[in-house]
């Protein structure tokens, strides 16, 4: 990966903030019939830690298995999320392929896929891409973390 493509902590940091607000308890059952309830520091969910557990790409080429109770512990759900981050940022690669902008990827992109807003922001139809103001929270915090002015 190239030295700017690198994944500054202050991103996970914001990511954090703007998932749980740093509470590890932290249960988020918007949407269970769809994808789970999402748990912890990294707001993970039910479906992404399936997917991260059977995926080649996921954990498991790292020799990881999460259940879903060790996946709850502070330390393994900032991994498994940074992780999924990783895999949000390369099918944020392929929906920009998709519409052949011949754009590379920021890890703002890999966040809002992460999020699940971008194929909103990238609809051109779509009036209100990010109807629950996600991204602006999660760029306030990084911001702020950088020292800029909000």
């Amino acid at each position: 990966m190239k030295a700017s493509n690198r994944l500054d902590p202050n991103l996970i940091k914001a990511l954090i903030a703007s998932e749980s607000g740093f509470n590890p308890d932290t249960i988020n059952s918007h949407n269970p019939a769809k994808i789970g309830s999402a748990h912890g520091l990294m707001q993970l969910t039910d479906e992404t830690l399936r997917i991260l557990n059977g995926r080649e790409e996921g954990l498991r080429d790292h020799f990881v298995y999460l259940s879903h109770a060790e996946a709850m512990d502070a330390s393994a759900n900032i991994c498994a999320g940074i992780r999924w981050l990783f895999l949000k940022r390369a099918g944020a690669q392929e929906r920009y392929d998709q519409i052949a902008r011949g754009h590379t990827v920021t890890w703002d992109d890999a966040v809002a896929e992460y999020k699940g807003i971008l194929s909103g922001i990238l609809n051109q139809n779509n009036a209100h891409p990010d109807s629950e103001g996600k991204m602006p929270i999660f760029r306030s915090f990084y911001k702020a973390l950088l020292g800029l002015a909000p």
